[in-house]
């Protein structure tokens, strides 16, 4: 399988696999597909209590309630770009300290994208990779 541009079947394949390995209960295909069709695109949030997980047309990422970070599984050069345009200033108008470091953390991961080609975790890649 190759990762440029991920469809729409591979971005809920990798939701799937990533709520799986997490603990979290099945996703809805269908209200997935649905969502990620819609106009104007919104992430879905889907929120376990423990885990939280967004899905996107650009970026898949999860956080841990025992942890303060985002940790990104699929991240598309458009979704990057974006970010890395607005981040600087929201950390430079940041007075929380762990808000701080946890902008800083996503910076570090959105400087994986290359200009044409998504990121996506290896150890992700790997399991989408299985037969």
């Amino acid at each position: 399988m190759r990762f440029y541009n991920l469809s729409y079947e591979a971005i809920i394949t990798l939701a799937k696999i990533v709520a799986e390995d997490l603990g979290m209960q099945p996703i809805n295909e269908d209200r997935l597909l649905q969502e990620l069709r819609a106009y104007p695109p919104m992430p879905v949030i889907i929120d376990s209590g423990d885990v939280q997980l967004w899905v996107d047309r650009y970026y898949v990422a999860y956080s841990l309630e025992t942890e303060k970070f985002v940790h990104y599984v699929y991240i598309a050069p458009e979704h990057a770009k974006e970010e890395l345009f607005d981040l600087p200033e929201l950390i430079v108008n940041c007075r929380k300290t762990e808000r701080v470091e946890m902008m800083r953390d996503i910076m570090h991961q959105l400087k994986k994208v290359g200009d044409k080609k998504p990121y996506l975790t290896p150890k992700y890649k790997r399991m989408m990779e299985k037969p």
